[in-house]
């Protein structure tokens, strides 16, 4: 146990450790994080496995890995319903990170809102500034202003007061855009400085390299649209002096999506002073930077500018030079938007199977609450059943000579009644709380000793049945399970016998390549072709007048027989009676 209790600690440790070093998210760092992920998912340590997951999550779409991320946070979610499922905080930041994949990877913003609700409507405090900002983000990137700026302030208002630095940077950068974008970039400077500063403020406290990768992309974000801004209102000087702020910040911070939209703002920026030369130099620059770092909507745009400036310089031989520059990068883009789309299938197929884990753990939850109150009904019902019985028993003791007839006669069939009912409740209960064991660390069972003694225990003599295991030693069932089996089935032989000649059983093992087959044959009355389906469901009876029980043996052992994966069948025995079959397959596969 304490083996047991150090290794968990030690993946934890681990975990943490590579989480809050300063080590560049690469590759290597994502290797090493999935290779404790296996490990916690081999040791059953899942709460430790859905934080792992979560982080990968996160981790693949800051390395611009959307089809990754969805993937692993849905293995995070299917994990943490399956054996969490009022784990609200870790729920609450799943849907936080498939929202942000769904907007910043996908630009699928409606869906992002979808899960940024959810989450936020889970109401967890760490996190219900996050989801506003979120929520108000994919608001704006879909145009709708105001939407998106009741957002801000709500969540600005609510993060101040819990000192959530990292959001209010975002929400801060947000809200400023916002009002660029609607054309009052005066009223932005106030909220990108705070922005900044909340950066600098929360970088100072956290080692976390997925935060400082967060924080330093808004940061990035941040003096581009202070230099926008300032660009917007014609303040040349201001906006060269956040470029080069941007630029120096975002190349140390290896922001690459962000510094190919600082050039080419600062693209713009040449244009509007009519420094060609400058311009030129930039531009080839920059469209070597797009190719090595992958950003092929940005040197688009730098491709069709410069087809412009061409055509209206009347340098119609480099425009047509750039044109078909132009035509191969958009058979790039084309090619990404492809495996864009063969990712959504591929995430749509991810989804069907997160909604059918949801389904299916719902209706275990409904199953299980079932079980539980049939138990409690039946348990409770027994005891005025027991009274009722007891009481009538004693009223027909005291008061017989005071009864006539009819009067006894009523009296027997009430306690009679009651008596039977107390006997079914009692099987219901043993048919309720049978489960299947998870354990499939069991002993197989020993058919030589089991078998004789179950017969003899039935008062079956040697003389009475015959045995045939075909050199079968054992089993791979459990050996209170077989004893409860074949109890059930030598009691329906006795009671279905024939009254003409005594009772002969005969008991049959035989093994093929995939399971093991058990025949229980006798000699008695037989069953009816129309009942041999019936008598395995709970609570029938052929012949309810003429034979005690409760109707429910066979209906158990079938429940036992179905969590082994096996079958169980009846036929007609070759001269008369009945012969029962069961399956039991030869590797243990327990039904979970």
């Amino acid at each position: 146990m304490l083996i047991k209790e150090k290794n968990q600690i030690d993946y934890r440790s681990r975990f943490e450790e590579l989480k809050n070093s300063s080590r560049i998210l690469d590759y290597e760092l994502l290797f090493e994080v999935e290779q404790i992920a296996e490990k916690a998912q081999k040791s059953q340590q899942l709460e430790l496995l859905c934080d792992i997951l979560i982080y990968l999550g996160r981790a693949y779409r800051l390395t611009n890995q959307a089809f990754n991320s969805i993937k692993s946070l849905n293995k995070a979610y299917i994990t943490l319903n399956s054996n969490f499922p009022h784990q609200k905080e870790r729920l609450a930041k799943i849907y936080r990170e498939l929202g942000n994949t769904y907007s910043n990877s996908l630009n699928d913003h409606l869906t992002s809102i979808e899960y940024q609700t959810k989450g936020f409507n889970l109401n967890v405090k760490s996190l219900n500034g996050i989801f506003l900002n979120n929520i108000g983000s994919n608001h704006l990137n879909l145009g709708e202003f105001e939407k998106a700026i009741q957002f801000f302030k709500k969540g600005i208002s609510y993060c101040s007061q819990i000192n959530d630095l990292l959001s209010l940077a975002y929400l801060n950068v947000n809200y400023a855009r916002a009002h660029i974008q609607n054309k009052n970039p005066n009223d932005a400077f106030e909220y990108l400085k705070k922005s900044i500063i909340y950066c600098k403020d929360f970088n100072s406290k956290t080692s976390n390299n997925v935060d400082l990768l967060s924080s330093y992309w808004i940061n990035s974000w941040a003096y581009l649209q202070m230099a926008r801004a300032h660009l917007d209102l014609n303040q040349q000087d201001e906006a060269k002096l956040y470029l080069k702020i941007g630029k120096e910040f975002t190349q140390d911070k290896k922001q690459d999506d962000i510094l190919a939209k600082i050039d080419l703002l600062d693209g713009e920026l040449l244009l509007s002073e009519n420094k060609m030369a400058e311009y030129e130099t930039l531009y080839k620059s920059s469209i070597k930077f797009c190719e090595t770092t992958d950003q092929h909507r940005s040197k688009h745009e730098w491709l069709t500018k410069m087809q412009d400036i061409q055509e209206k310089n009347k340098d119609y031989e480099k425009a047509f030079f750039i044109s078909k520059e132009i035509n191969k990068n958009l058979d790039i883009i084309k090619a990404k938007h492809q495996e864009f789309n063969v990712s959504q299938i591929l995430v749509s197929k991810e989804e069907e199977i997160l909604a059918l884990e949801n389904k299916n753990r719902i209706m275990q939850l409904q199953k299980d609450e079932l079980k539980q109150f049939a138990y409690i009904v039946t348990h409770d019902l027994k005891t005025p059943l027991s009274n009722i019985s007891n009481f009538a028993g004693l009223f027909k003791k005291r008061y017989e000579a005071s009864i006539d007839d009819k009067g006894r006669g009523y009296l027997d069939y009430v306690i009679k009644s009651a008596n039977n009912l107390t006997s079914m409740l009692s099987a219901l209960m043993q048919y309720i709380s049978f489960e299947n064991s998870d354990d499939e660390t069991f002993e197989p069972c020993s058919i030589n000793t089991l078998i004789p003694k179950i017969l003899e225990d039935n008062q079956i003599s040697k003389e009475q049945y015959k045995l045939n295991f075909n050199g079968i030693e054992t089993v791979p069932i459990r050996t209170f399970h077989l004893d409860i089996i074949l109890e059930n089935l030598l009691k329906n032989s006795k009671k279905f016998k024939k009254e003409s000649e005594p009772l002969f059983v005969e008991i049959n093992i035989e093994q093929n390549m995939s399971e093991y087959i058990f025949s229980i044959g006798d000699n008695g009355i037989g069953i009816d072709d129309k009942y041999k389906v019936q008598i395995f469901e709970i609570f029938k009876r052929l012949n309810k007048n003429q034979s005690a029980g409760t109707g429910i043996g066979l209906s158990i052992c079938k429940k036992i027989i179905q969590g082994y994966m096996g079958n169980l069948w009846v036929e007609d025995n070759v001269n008369s009676g009945s012969l029962f079959k069961f399956t039991i397959p030869s590797k243990i596969k327990r039904n979970h």
